[in-house]
């Protein structure tokens, strides 16, 4: 199923880790499909990327949530997710003038995610890292902001007074999105079911 400027600081899925790609994988900065999404890709440093369908399924969970909470006038988040770029990084990612979550201005320093434009994020994935665990979320909620914004910017001091568009309800959106990420990972189901008890009626 198809899913019919200013530089955004992090400073901060459904995802089990692809194992068997990360092991075989020897393509460096190899442009790979996400599949479900038009024109939607993702490149990797070496082998340090997710299974695309992972990251299909957590751009999809990102955006019915996404919709539900804050709606999606005209289809512009949905049209900017499947014209989209997402690339994996090993390392932090060196920035100028950005802004932490609380607004606070940085002349510079290292990153785990940027939002390079609207349709383009940068996100730093260890490797075996979860994307619950990496900027993924917050990085789309950039973009997102942007997509909508006729001002043409991702609202990159967050929730400082000088950009328009995050407030604290996206803040606690990403963390919404990446537990629900976090539930429907299976290591940690598997990892965690003995909390469940069951009794017969």
């Amino acid at each position: 199923m198809v899913f019919g400027a200013c530089t955004a600081i992090s400073l901060g899925c459904f995802t089990p880790s692809s194992s068997k790609i990360e092991d075989t994988c020897t393509a460096k900065r190899e442009l790979t499909r996400i599949p479900g999404w038009k024109f939607a890709f993702q490149k990797q440093e070496e082998c340090n990327f997710p299974d695309p369908t992972e990251v299909s399924i957590a751009m999809q969970v990102f955006y019915t949530s996404w919709y539900e909470q804050f709606g999606d006038t005209a289809d512009v988040v949905l049209n900017n997710l499947n014209n989209f770029l997402v690339d994996w990084k090993s390392e932090l990612v060196p920035f100028e003038r950005g802004y932490r979550v609380d607004g606070t201005f940085v002349e510079n320093g290292w990153a785990s995610g940027l939002t390079l434009a609207k349709d383009h994020i940068v996100v730093k994935r260890e490797f075996g890292q979860k994307i619950y665990e990496t900027s993924f979320v917050h990085e789309l909620v950039h973009a997102s902001i942007r997509a909508s914004n006729p001002q043409n910017h991702g609202d990159p001091d967050h929730e400082g007074p000088k950009y328009e568009g995050w407030t604290k309800d996206h803040t606690e959106f990403i963390k919404y999105v990446n537990n629900i990420l976090r539930l429907m990972d299976l290591n940690y189901a598997e990892e965690n079911k003995k909390i469940y008890f069951f009794t017969k009626e």
